[in-house]
């Protein structure tokens, strides 16, 4: 589909404002306020509306009846305009109840190329009272005579409503018209197309015709009011105009970008692409059932195949499906390991130290606390010191040799013979002995399938996603440790480059909640701008989210946010983190499946996302017990 569409404020040539004798005529200052106040109203919509100057208009209607040096009128109203042809329709009688994007909507359900204009004309509030004044007394006049069905009833209550929000000035009055100049390449495609059009602008309560007077002449036919369309001028409220106005553009309108869904202010289709947003990071929240995970694969899924690679950090092991579909790789913690010094290995000494330092404390750590069943471990700083001096040390002497990737129990060993070489303080003596049994803990039994063996794949090379329910059904404790690992080494493949990517952190709040986790996630959200990569941080869990520092931090630097349906017990802390207004609140409350407001650079509206039957097979969350497990030659490739 492809619309074009202006807003004038211009009375051409032989229209009238109104059919009583003493017309009154819009001043310049009229037009000029009227305009201002279309703008301001498309802006507080989010609609991308602008006022073209001669040039623009010039070069817009170069192709139509108006400007055209050269086009052929036949009798059925068509005309021939170069070598398409073009068909004007226009609206004879607004709906009873509008809402914004009737237009668009109408537009493109109809799938027709064209120019859609839509004119408004200030009207003196004296002039459209005795418009209606009249018009109610036909009304009244026709109840009386025994037409009093409820279609006149509605009509005289609307007429009366009208006329007591003028004189008390909470409305005001203005003609509209709605034309729009149909064009296609063949004469029997242009008739069909406005068929299509005049079908669907029916279906929105329209009234509509085609132009096809013989003697019709092509420049006033396109100006509101003009002969023989008079009729096309019709008496309303600013509101109504407000209402049409979505006719001028809607926001996320680049067809050239992923598709989300559709908007439901305006009825036209959402496109959004990461990769032109100031940064690429994103949070999508929703209440369990509102659609979250949906929204999210549908938005990756689109990405992955705009270009460019993702890993997934997936704590209930819920993307293998989608994962096999793009081609990429599940791995699932606890049957592939992830070896924590990996991220080093190909770095200088200290940066390598910097990397992996946080992994260690919280596998070191002195426990500190629990939350959400799992101990929270931090290191003190002066061992901190000591234990970064000994990775890099570690890590220097390896380089030297490089026999194959350093592994865990190989720094746990380097760190007891070097301990042994040198003379400490009982206190560092025990020190010592405390932090290295800790690590040890890691290289023992099946821990050590998972932490202390070279990594059973790589990150960056294809779309990957990270499965951790098998860890945290296991070992519950060591989750923090394996989130930390896990991030880090994410990290790790940013630093390499070469690609854009894309990471989604799912089940956010496990993460922003857990200070040592929270922390790595952290540094990585700081890092993926200078890597030219994004985080995205999905959660259902609102309150928790958006209840820690971190989680607010995230909320306030993503250039991105999409709000789901939100339980009533968390739409407070989600209006405030995401300034939500009103309306907005009431689209995501109570939650409706798929629905939530997008908010992205600027850019804002509520959004239903539609992933599509093939998107929708994959990214429908089922039950991990009936998730198709690879084969072991499956997994071999």
């Amino acid at each position: 589909a492809s619309t074009v569409t202006r807003l004038t404020t211009d009375r051409p040539f032989m229209s009238r404002i109104s059919r009583v004798r003493r017309a009154t005529e819009a001043d310049s200052d009229s037009a000029v306020r009227m305009l201002q106040s279309a703008t301001r109203l498309a802006t507080a919509a989010g609609i991308n509306a602008s006022v073209p100057d001669r040039d623009d208009i010039a070069a817009l209607l170069s192709a139509t009846t108006l400007a055209s040096p050269s086009l052929a009128l036949a009798r059925d109203g068509a005309v021939q305009v170069g070598d398409r042809w073009e068909l004007l329709v226009t609206a004879t009688q607004l709906p009873p109840l509008t809402h914004h994007g009737a237009v668009v909507d109408a537009l493109l359900r109809s799938r027709v190329q064209g120019v859609a204009s839509l004119h408004i004309l200030p009207v003196d509030a004296a002039v459209a009272r005795r418009v209606l004044g009249r018009r109610a007394a036909m009304q009244q006049y026709a109840a009386r005579e025994g037409n009093n069905g409820v279609d006149n009833q509605v009509a005289l209550a609307g007429t009366n409503a009208m006329l007591a929000a003028l004189a008390q000035r909470d409305v005001r009055a203005c003609r509209v018209a709605l034309n729009v100049a149909v064009s296609h390449s063949e004469r029997e495609g242009v008739f069909e197309s406005a068929e299509r059009l005049c079908g669907a602008l029916r279906g929105q309560g329209f009234g509509v015709t085609v132009a096809s007077s013989p003697g019709l002449l092509p420049t006033l036919a396109a100006a509101p009011g003009g002969a023989p369309l008079g009729r096309s001028l019709q008496l309303t409220s600013d509101d109504v105009a407000e209402c049409l106005l979505p006719a001028l553009g809607t926001p996320y309108s680049d067809i050239a970008q992923p598709l989300v869904g559709v908007s439901e202010v305006t009825g036209a289709p959402v496109y959004l692409s990461m990769w032109t947003r100031p940064n690429h990071n994103a949070v999508i929240v929703g209440s369990s059932g509102s659609g979250k995970s949906v929204a999210a694969k549908t938005m990756l899924v689109r990405h992955l195949m705009d270009g460019g690679c993702c890993t997934v950090i997936d704590p209930d092991s819920e993307y293998r499906r989608l994962m096999n579909a793009v081609g990429g790789a599940h791995i699932e913690l606890g049957d592939d390991a992830l070896n924590p010094l990996s991220v080093g290995a190909g770095v200088a000494p200290d940066l390598a130290a910097g990397l992996v330092l946080p992994v260690l404390s919280v596998m070191a750590g002195d426990e500190k606390g629990v939350r959400d069943g799992r101990p929270i471990r931090r290191l003190p700083d002066e061992d901190q010191g000591w234990l970064y001096t000994e990775i890099a040390a570690f890590f220097r002497r390896w380089q030297a040799t490089r026999q194959r990737e350093p592994i865990l129990s190989d720094l746990v060993g380097y760190i007891h013979t070097r301990s042994a070489a040198r003379v400490l303080t009982p206190h560092e003596l025990e020190r010592c002995r405390v932090i290295t049994a800790r690590l040890q803990r890691f290289t023992l039994g099946d821990r050590a399938n998972v932490f202390d063996r070279p990594s059973t794949f790589q990150l960056g090379h294809r779309p990957v996603a990270i499965g951790l329910r098998t860890i945290a059904m296991a070992y519950a404790a060591d989750l923090t440790p394996a989130l930390a690992v896990v991030l880090t080494a994410v990290l790790g493949a940013l630093a390499r480059g070469g690609l854009r990517m894309l990471v989604v952190v799912d089940e956010a709040h496990r993460v922003t909640s857990d200070p040592d986790a929270g922390a790595v996630l952290g540094q990585l959200v700081r890092q993926a701008r200078k890597y030219g990569a994004g985080v995205w941080m999905c959660s259902q869990q609102v309150n928790d989210f958006v209840g820690t520092d971190l989680g607010r931090t995230l909320v306030a630097t993503a250039a991105t946010k999409l709000i789901l349906g939100t339980e009533e017990a968390a739409i407070a802390a989600s209006s405030e983190a995401f300034g939500l207004s009103a309306e907005e609140i009431a689209a995501t409350s109570p939650p409706v499946v798929g629905r939530g407001v997008l908010i992205s650079a600027g850019e804002r509206t509520v959004v239903h996302v539609i992933p599509g039957p093939a998107i929708m097979a994959v990214a429908a969350t089922v039950p991990v017990w009936a998730e198709p497990r690879p084969t072991p030659a499956q997994s071999a490739a």
